[in-house]
């Protein structure tokens, strides 16, 4: 696995730039925003206004308990690795090598990792461990994985490996430990 992280410093400057990426140079790298946790979503219907979750489900532990904060993301909130959540999304990588997910670590959080998995058309399932353990409480981290090299792979489909023009469904999961778990989802992105 290839995993790098962005020094707290740096988590900011990179953040606004996934926010907002100004055209750029054929040589500078590119970089797409494809879940901004941070933004609410409104369905209408005539005078009805009905919000949208960021997420499709939770289960186990996390079920009910996820928390959307105004402009902020979405909270795991100092609840037991033993869960997780995900949704149903389009997303294509396929001009892309990374795939970057920006957190921010709550102050009170005790696991040592947790899991991005990305499902692809035929279902198979790409999964990256991610540390938690050892790195600065409230601060925010950019994991940039690499696409070509996921921790685990799993449930393949016809085609083996993950088809990053084809992704349908993302999940955040604990690490199946009692450590309780904090962190604050703000962007998932596709990077170069």
């Amino acid at each position: 696995m290839r995993l790098s992280f962005l020094p707290p410093g740096l988590f900011a400057f990179a953040l606004a730039a996934l926010v907002a990426a100004p055209l750029q140079a054929e040589s500078e790298p590119k970089s797409k925003t494809l879940i901004d946790f941070s933004v609410q979503e409104i369905e209408r219907n005539g005078a009805d206004l009905k919000p949208l979750k960021k997420y499709g489900y939770a289960y186990e532990g996390w079920k009910d308990k996820i928390a959307y904060i105004e402009g902020k993301g979405l909270l795991v909130p100092y609840l037991p690795g033993t869960g997780g959540m995900g949704g149903d999304k389009s997303m294509n990588f396929a001009d892309y090598g990374f795939a970057v997910l920006a957190v921010v670590i709550g102050k009170r959080n005790e696991a040592e990792s947790f899991a991005l998995t990305l499902i692809d058309a035929d279902g198979t399932e790409a999964t990256w461990y991610l540390p938690l353990g050892g790195r600065p409480l409230g601060a925010g981290i950019g994991y940039r994985l690499d696409l070509a090299q996921p921790d685990k792979e799993e449930k393949p489909g016809k085609t083996p490996g993950l088809n990053k023009a084809k992704v349908k469904k993302w999940q955040i999961k604990g690490n199946w430990q009692e450590s309780k778990v904090e962190i604050l989802l703000v962007k998932l992105a596709a990077s170069n």
